[in-house]
């Protein structure tokens, strides 16, 4: 098996017939075959960037793709990698930001105006106290996935690596 990434918005007919070692033959198995091989994948609508797998087969010219351990590889561990950590920071950006605000409002529940209000009317007090019990609520809940977050990170870097040495 051997992995392209598409370099510019095709269709999974387009490439096969590049792949091909001929044009008189049928391109229905093929094509089939390529589509089994990548189910991930619109096959009518493979945008660039896409990783598609090439099927070791006799039809398909070996020269089309670079092999597994090869440099397409590697780009595909940078681009997952660059993903993941962009994705996770996004999450503990806003995991930070929500912390920021919760904080805003503890202080506020925390004032002597509210303590005094709360004080006199036990419906406010009971709110107050509720509206507390949900902002520790969430900040525990934030620090557990702030927690995942950062073990999916590692994992990832981990498991690429992993990857890359057994396919060289």
């Amino acid at each position: 098996m051997r992995l392209l990434i598409i370099q510019k918005h095709t269709s999974l007919a387009a490439v096969g017939k590049d792949l091909l070692k001929s044009r008189t033959r049928s391109t229905a198995l093929p094509l089939e075959r390529l589509q089994a091989a990548n189910p991930h994948l619109d096959p009518k609508n493979i945008r660039a960037g896409s990783v598609l797998l090439i099927p070791d087969a006799p039809e398909f010219k070996t020269s089309a793709s670079d092999p597994a351990g090869g440099d397409s590889l590697a780009e595909l561990a940078q681009h997952l990698g660059t993903a993941v950590g962009a994705g996770g920071q996004t999450v503990l950006d806003a995991l930070a930001n929500r912390g920021e605000q919760a904080k805003a409002v503890t202080k506020a529940l925390g004032s002597a105006t509210v303590k005094k209000l709360a004080a006199d009317d036990s419906v406010l007090r009971g709110r107050v106290d509720a509206a507390s019990a949900r902002i520790a609520a969430n900040a525990k809940a934030a620090a557990q996935i702030r927690t995942q977050v950062e073990t999916l990170q590692a994992g990832v870097a981990a498991d690429l690596k992993t990857l890359q040495a057994l396919l060289r």
